[in-house]
């Protein structure tokens, strides 16, 4: 998602909106980054980081 073809087919109609990401910031993408911000809004709490991840044993074992 963020990708200006997928972009075009997000569904606007929709009141409530929810996706799960590990990676909501796209790594030198701004507009893409940007473009998943105007339609999902806001990060919900709690946000789990990768210290949080390791100290919870969260993390697969490689």
């Amino acid at each position: 998602m963020g990708a200006p073809k997928l972009e075009e087919s997000f569904p606007w109609n929709v009141g409530l909106r929810l996706a799960l990401s590990a990676t909501p910031e796209r790594y030198f993408d701004h507009g893409g980054t940007q473009s998943l911000f105007d339609y999902f809004r806001v990060v919900l709490q709690p946000d789990l980081n990768l210290q949080d991840a390791i100290l919870q044993g969260a993390l697969v074992h490689y």
